[in-house]
């Protein structure tokens, strides 16, 4: 998905196809137009971490570019840190 991998170079993060290459990979991409977020970004313990800004800046990117307001949905919240919004 070339576009996608483009938008996220901008907010310095990476991806791989099919499967995780490394540990800092933050997303795998699948032929089928299918991703996933890096289940070590799942694994962070605590909501101030670069990692997890970088991805809630990510949807907030994306959220604008769809014309949607900038606040985070519930499903953000709860992965972002534990039901604690960021």
């Amino acid at each position: 998905m070339p576009w996608f991998e483009n938008e996220i170079v901008d907010f310095d993060m990476t991806s791989s196809v099919g499967n995780y290459t490394e540990v800092t990979t933050h997303f795998a991409t699948h032929a089928d137009g299918g991703c996933d977020l890096g289940r070590w970004l799942l694994e962070i313990e605590t909501c101030e971490h670069p990692e997890h800004r970088k991805v809630y800046e990510l949807f907030s990117h994306f959220r604008g570019l769809a014309g949607m307001s900038d606040q985070p949905g519930d499903w953000e919240k709860c992965w972002a840190c534990g039901g604690m919004q960021l």
